[in-house]
């Protein structure tokens, strides 16, 4: 059962047993995890460099944890920018972070409240949360202060180590799809009597909103969101004659477009041409638009051997190992250049990938892109990857927790996000929505694609203590086979299921 701070501080008799109670926690999920590999067999890892996939996803969704080549190339500079319309932030006091003047007024005699805000990523994040900062502290001059933290490294472990030693900064960067092995284990303050009584909350996509609670009980806010897009060099598309498709394209297409824009190297040029790159660690989307799940529902039993499931993920790897269309991340890795060189030239026609790629590809020099809806499968899913700051249970300052996520997620941080390109705004704002259309390249078209998904999205799996990187410390090693052609997407499922339904049984 989750906990929460309800906003009262805990006596040091609650505090000891807290810190005893998350120390324990910490160790559940490794430690099933251990056992569960030890108990059913761990699968040998492939022999490649895609046996870091398991870390990908989460890499470039920001976790800050070791990756393979393709996600270690995600990472923005922060010097990256489109020019963007303002976003007019007076419209109404709904969707604005203005302060009232009386609140931000200083209290004769009294120092400021001060926070602690620790963000994770790149150069480019450091940027972001100082410049936040910066507002957050003009805005609130005399009444509030917030200063900034930054982990460039494992941020897991970092925020594993402060729960432990009761040293949690008051505001944390979070990913949804790890949100709920940190709520189980106390370190969530419970925002809900807050945001009912603040306007705010009504300005933000309710389903990017709801990724920011845990059994009903708000944590944070949305900050960054992305589906998976097809980034698609529109150069390479018309040197070969191709059609660019349009939204509504299959599987069937996708197989097609790639056969027919996949050359082998010839001449001085010693780098072939492929349709596509699969990025291997978005398998789950592709899982779910051919009708299949990792669980049930209700989560007691896992699902992935069923056929929906099995077939999408042999697909994508026939592309890579049958058919031979897509580029395979070990050749990439191999090759000794980046992905984005590798679709810049136009070697790789189509990518699969987030909106955290924008930065580096407007580096791009006379290239031509732009982001393609994923084809359809059966059912029309997508990947929705949410982030946001979440508020620590044991700030003191809950109040200035709040207005810092308020502003860093609100109109005015926001603006951060149109400018760098590598995310896209959760506020469902006109002024918001016209400015991130706006913002190129990509193209206005390209941009509206991001909006489109929002309907369709789905979080990644997660349950009780049992988030998406535990369960990736299962699947991908087994998938890292089929990805290499190592072994069906049937043989490696079978290895999988029960290694997953023990680390379920664990979360009851």
């Amino acid at each position: 059962m989750a906990s929460y701070q309800a906003g009262t501080p805990a006596t040091a008799s609650m505090a000891s047993r807290r810190r005893l109670l998350q120390v324990a926690a910490m160790g559940a999920v490794g430690s099933a995890v251990g056992a569960l590999l030890t108990a059913c067999g761990a699968g040998g890892a492939p022999s490649t460099a895609s046996t870091g996939a398991a870390t990908t996803l989460a890499a470039a969704n920001g976790s800050g944890t070791t990756a393979t080549s393709q996600a270690a190339t995600t990472s923005a500079p922060a010097a990256t920018t489109a020019s963007a319309p303002a976003v007019t932030t007076t419209a109404t006091s709904a969707t604005t972070s203005a302060v009232p003047s009386t609140t931000a007024q200083a209290v004769a005699g009294k120092a400021p409240a001060t926070i602690e805000v620790l963000m994770r990523g790149a150069e480019a994040q450091a940027t972001d949360v100082k410049q936040a900062a910066d507002i957050f502290n003009k805005n609130f001059a005399g009444t509030y202060q917030a200063t900034t933290a930054f982990e460039p490294g494992d941020y897991i472990k970092k925020l594993l180590t402060l729960m432990a030693s009761d040293t949690m900064p008051d505001v944390f960067y979070i990913n949804a799809e790890q949100a709920s092995s940190f709520a189980v284990k106390g370190a969530f303050y419970n925002l809900n009597s807050m945001a009912a009584e603040d306007p705010v909350t009504q300005q933000y996509w309710p389903q990017l909103l709801d990724e920011s609670k845990f059994q009903g009980k708000l944590f944070g806010l949305p900050k960054d969101f992305s589906p998976y897009v097809v980034w698609a060099n529109l150069d390479r598309f018309k040197q070969a004659g191709v059609d660019v498709p349009k939204a509504g394209w299959t599987w069937d297409d996708y197989a097609r477009i790639s056969q027919t824009l996949t050359q082998p190297a010839s001449g001085g040029n010693n780098l072939p041409y492929y349709g596509s790159y699969v990025l291997t660690a978005s398998w789950i989307p592709w899982v779910w638009q051919n009708g299949g799940a990792l669980f049930t529902s209700d989560y007691t039993k896992v699902t992935l051997d069923a056929t929906p499931a099995v077939d999408a993920i042999q697909f994508l790897a026939d592309l890579m190992n049958k058919s031979k269309v897509a580029l395979r991340s070990d050749d990439l890795s191999h090759s000794k250049q980046t992905i984005y060189q590798w679709f810049g030239s136009g070697h790789i026609a189509m990518w699969p990938m987030g909106r955290w790629a924008v930065p580096q590809l407007r580096a791009l020099k006379d290239v031509n892109w732009q982001a393609l809806p994923l084809p359809q499968g059966k059912v029309a899913a997508n990947i929705s990857l949410q982030s946001g700051p979440a508020v620590s249970a044991t700030t003191k300052n809950a109040k200035a927790s709040w207005e810092f996520l308020k502003v860093w997620t609100g109109p005015q941080g926001e603006q951060l996000n149109i400018s760098s390109g590598d995310a896209v705004p959760p506020l469902n704002s006109p002024a918001i929505k016209a400015a991130f259309l706006a913002a190129t390249p990509p193209s206005t078209q390209s941009n509206q694609v991001f909006y489109d998904t929002i309907p369709i999205g789905r979080v990644l799996p997660s349950h009780g203590g049992m988030d998406w990187l535990a369960i990736s410390q299962v699947t991908e090693p087994e998938l890292g086979h089929v990805w290499l052609g190592q072994e069906t997407a049937q043989e490696a499922v079978q290895k999988i299921v029960p290694k997953l339904q023990y680390l379920l049984a664990q979360q009851k």
